[in-house]
């Protein structure tokens, strides 16, 4: 293996640790706004936030409910706290098992000092149980509480009583019965369990048409309670969440759905056009590149899929397919064109592809409000919006797999196979074309149609050089990509209120790997056919 291949596998290993990464780096950014929170209020801080959680590479996402062991989570951390400590549990759940809320909710009771439930968006059912337990409730605006009736089945229990009440014995069939028994069970416990969590708080009469009213089916058991609704019931309840508490929020993010039910238009400031532009005495000012100052870096932030997760896995299966039913024979011509070993080729569109799920920050190159999470569609691909970071703006970036290994690479073949003028004018050609069928997107970045780096670049190899087409049309695909539709589009980039632009990234990468692909079937397929011709030719 030679020292490119070695390189190329050091990117792969480093690469194929990003979700075990990914999931460090926020765990230590909700750490550090755990602590800050503490500071601030003084207090001991712990969460319940229940939002889809995403799993290894594809983000495959996983629903999330109160259950037995957020309880066996959340005790111990109420009672090791110190009885002079007050707590702050930030609650964010649709709700879960009643036996495992009910055994949070009479830990908290228990707790001597105050403990305030902060409610940023919503904590229904089982939630709203927990928040009964608290000395005090914060919900925000528009944040919700819910009933608290119990559900057999997925059918309220409260429902199912008033059948038994209606139809006569004879009409009902013994399954409804059954449900019916354990309905009034059911009742009967979640109101006793909830008039306990609040009989300190109110007389007891008024503790008992509290816990009546939230488990007796009079609501649906998907009806919002609001702040002010939930205090003309006579629960103790304020309004504001802190900023502190909402920032926290945003480091769990929810996955993006492939198809965004929720798209707008930030809004700008009067005067300003929607972008980074002024006009000045007609004039347009430069964009202004600054590094940010003062901001930790956190890499996690710029590490996302430059497609939507579907057509990222095309071309996962592309690369497989190619590299999987290739024949051995075919690669080894590949490697005699290229000049990189059968595994070099390999973890170089390996690597490109993993590396392209991480960018390096350079700059801010606008202070604009990004657009929020959201998939877009061009030239029938689809790029996903990646949430905004810490840093704040647009940032430009450079992507490792898009723009990072295709450089060096071409560096390579340039320097083994001394393409130094068809190089130039071949990267030159592409650079133009690209350049006139790219299109700003707004919220990702320069966007060129997948088919047009690969057929450009395969045309001009072809044209300036049919003996070394393949290493040609990779360096040309890949840097004139890069110089077309990124670099010569850099004064348009602060005008699309994007999180993120990176060069090689969302937007370009798909035409910059498939190039890759092109390059290693064009020198398969050319080799093979010099050396069937030179046989052929070969006196007998």
């Amino acid at each position: 293996m030679d020292y490119f291949s070695f390189f190329i596998l050091f990117l792969v290993i480093v690469s194929t640790l990003q979700p075990l990464l990914q999931a460090r780096f926020e765990a230590m950014r909700r750490a550090r706004q755990i602590a800050a929170i503490e500071k601030e209020r003084g207090s001991r801080v712990i969460t319940m936030i229940h939002r889809q959680e995403t799993r290894w590479f594809f983000s495959v996402p996983v629903s999330r409910m109160i259950d037995l062991e957020d309880a066996q989570q959340i005790i111990p951390a109420i009672k090791e706290t110190p009885a002079d400590t007050p707590i702050d549990l930030i609650l964010h759940t649709p709700g879960g098992m009643v036996l495992a809320a009910m055994q949070i909710a009479r830990a908290i009771n228990a707790h001597p000092t105050k403990v305030t439930v902060h409610v940023p968006v919503y904590a229904m059912s089982g939630g709203t149980l927990i928040a009964l337990a608290a000395d005090e409730i914060v919900m925000d605006s528009f944040s919700v509480l819910g009933p608290i009736d119990p559900q057999l089945a997925g059918i309220p229990a409260a429902s199912i009583v008033e059948v038994k009440a209606e139809k006569p014995i004879a009409e009902i069939n013994d399954l409804t019965l059954i449900f019916a028994s354990m309905s009034e069970k059911a009742l009967k416990q979640l109101k006793a369990g909830a008039f306990e969590l609040i009989a300190d708080k109110m007389p007891d009469e008024q503790a008992k048409a509290l816990a009546d009213k939230l488990t007796s089916g009079q609501w649906t058991h998907d009806y919002g309670l609001t702040a002010k609704e939930a205090q003309s019931l006579g629960l103790n309840v304020k309004t504001g969440i802190s900023s502190s508490i909402l920032d926290l929020m945003k480091l769990y993010p929810q996955p993006v759905r492939q198809l965004p039910s929720i798209e707008f238009l930030p809004r700008t400031p009067a005067g300003r056009r929607h972008g980074a532009h002024f006009r000045n005495n007609g004039k347009k000012d430069r964009i202004k590149v600054r590094i940010k100052e003062g901001c930790p870096m956190d890499p996690v932030q710029f590490w996302y899929l430059p497609l939507a997760p579907v057509f990222f896995l095309i071309l996962v299966a592309l690369f497989f397919f190619v590299f999987v039913l290739l024949p051995l024979g075919l690669m080894k011509y590949a490697y005699e064109q290229l000049g990189v070993s059968p595994t070099g080729s390999v973890l170089l569109l390996l690597g490109s592809l993993i590396g392209s799920c991480i960018n390096i920050p350079i700059a801010v190159i606008s202070q604009n409000s990004p657009i929020a999470s959201q998939a877009v569609d061009f030239f029938g691909m689809r790029y996903q919006v990646p949430p905004a970071t810490d840093w704040g703006g647009t940032v430009l970036a450079v992507n490792v797999g898009g723009a990072v290994i295709p450089v060096i690479m071409s560096v390579y073949l340039l320097i083994r196979w001394q393409l130094w003028l068809e190089g130039l004018f071949a990267t030159a050609a592409v650079s133009v074309v690209c350049y006139w069928l790219s299109s700003p997107v707004s919220g990702v970045g320069i966007a060129v149609p997948l088919f047009v780096p690969a057929i450009a670049a395969t045309v001009a190899a072809l044209i300036l050089s049919r003996r070394h087409a393949a290493p040609l049309a990779y360096i040309a695909g890949s840097v004139g990509t890069l110089i077309g539709a990124d670099l010569m589009n850099l004064s348009k980039l602060a005008e699309l209120n994007a999180p993120v632009v990176s060069i090689g990234g969302a937007g370009t990468f798909d035409g910059i790997f498939l190039t890759g692909i092109v390059a290693v079937l064009i020198a398969s397929i050319s080799g093979r056919h010099r050396d069937t011709k030179a046989m052929l030719s070969a006196p007998q």
